[in-house]
């Protein structure tokens, strides 16, 4: 009966484990809880989604998705726009690293699952001003709600970004929102 509670609590364990973050030391030797989701190598097929529900009057409802494609992809660099649904955007996986990058130096709190499209079955909790950030690798799916510092840790983002045309996009995307966005000019053409 011991040993079957121990396999039980064994095989458990290792079902568990793929979902369980890991804990690194931070600064002043303070355990912090790193992602799993985030920490796995970006790869083609990783995504980053962020849906962002600044008030009713803001122009896109739907998210920004950002998905990392092949070197030889002919969306690589571009954006659909897909009007109140939100838009797309695609980079390569090495692009893609530095948007996690960005992520990973956030202090956020993420709810994660092994499954990787998890996403589309998450129940929404957005309120007024609140960023869901979703982000799907090879390891599974993690999100994090941010209700606070919203244009700040968006403006945190843009070095991340690849392609002008990626760029002015999301710098749209926050001014519609009502964050300003120093050097953006809505008037100028958009990069090509």
């Amino acid at each position: 009966m011991m040993l079957c509670a121990r396999l039980r609590f064994s095989l458990r364990s290792l079902l568990l484990a793929p979902i369980v973050s890991s804990v690194a030391l931070g600064a002043a030797g303070q355990k912090v809880k790193q992602s799993i989701v985030l920490s796995a190598p970006a790869a083609t097929g990783s995504a980053v989604s962020l849906v962002w529900y600044a008030d009713d009057d803001a122009r896109f409802r739907g998210p920004i998705t950002i998905y990392a494609v092949a070197d030889n992809d002919p969306r690589l660099h571009s954006v659909d726009v897909h009007g109140r649904e939100g838009w797309s955007a695609y980079m390569t996986a090495q692009e893609m690293e530095r948007i996690l990058e960005r992520l990973r130096s956030f202090d956020l709190k993420w709810e994660e699952t092994s499954r990787p499209h998890a996403m589309e079955h998450w129940e929404s909790k957005l309120t007024g001003d609140t960023l869901e950030t979703i982000v799907t690798s090879s390891r599974g799916a993690a999100r994090d709600l941010t209700y606070h510092a919203i244009c700040e840790r968006l403006a945190e983002m843009d070095s991340a970004l690849a392609g002008p045309r990626v760029l002015r996009q999301f710098q749209q995307f926050r001014v519609e929102r009502g964050c300003h966005v120093h050097g953006f000019s809505s008037d100028a053409a958009p990069p090509e």
